[in-house]
């Protein structure tokens, strides 16, 4: 089982998936991973870990309408995903990092774990993610 998130743009927005794997590539540290599509965060010193993952368009019909269906959003394509049953701490650790790369593009985020709005990608606030982890995991 995984605590996952997904990452939108406004359709207004300029910003392109090129741009967002560069800011990745460029500002995630302890990125481990030689895969041009997958970030791989690996902290030596905490053994904190999680995966941030250029996935391919969706091209089965109903998979892409699910992700097409916002009218105000467009799926980037990159997910982020943590198992569950991690150390408390790792949350503590992951998510201002998230928090920052969120910010950092202006991204919108669907979180299926999210109990009040689980199917429209939106703005969350500062601490939502390490709040829900802590809830989520335990």
């Amino acid at each position: 089982m995984n605590f996952d998130l997904f990452f939108y743009k406004r359709k207004h927005s300029v910003l392109t998936e090129e741009q967002v794997a560069e800011y990745l590539t460029k500002n995630l540290p302890y990125n481990i991973s030689d895969h041009p599509g997958q970030w791989n965060y690996e902290n030596p010193a905490t053994g904190v870990y999680f995966l941030i993952d250029r996935n391919e368009p969706e091209d089965e019909t109903e998979r892409k309408e699910i992700s097409d269906n916002f009218h105000n959003y467009k799926y980037l394509n990159f997910s982020f995903g943590i198992n569950f049953f991690r150390p408390r701490f790792f949350g503590f650790e992951i998510f201002p990092i998230i928090e920052k790369f969120i910010k950092g593009l202006a991204l919108c985020v669907l979180d299926s774990q999210d109990e009040t709005d689980p199917g429209n990608p939106r703005k969350f606030p500062a601490g939502h993610f390490k709040e829900q982890w802590r809830t989520c995991n335990l």
